[in-house]
């Protein structure tokens, strides 16, 4: 994993958001969930996790 300097951390927008919604991605070459975020003014982006051996849907919603 390539690292960054101190300086160029503090130009990275690190932000928060509520997962509305938690799927599986079936389509997926490692088993993951599609992410729907709501990240407030910036607005309703997806992601995919490779968390499923942690968590199950339900728990990441809220």
């Amino acid at each position: 994993m390539e690292e960054i300097n101190f300086e160029d951390f503090l130009r990275v927008q690190i932000r928060t958001g509520t997962i509305l919604e938690a799927t599986l991605n079936t389509k997926a070459q490692n088993p993951a969930y599609i992410l729907r975020i709501d990240f407030g003014p910036l607005g309703i982006k997806t992601s995919s996790a490779q968390i499923i051996e942690n968590y199950q849907p339900d728990e990441l919603v809220g």
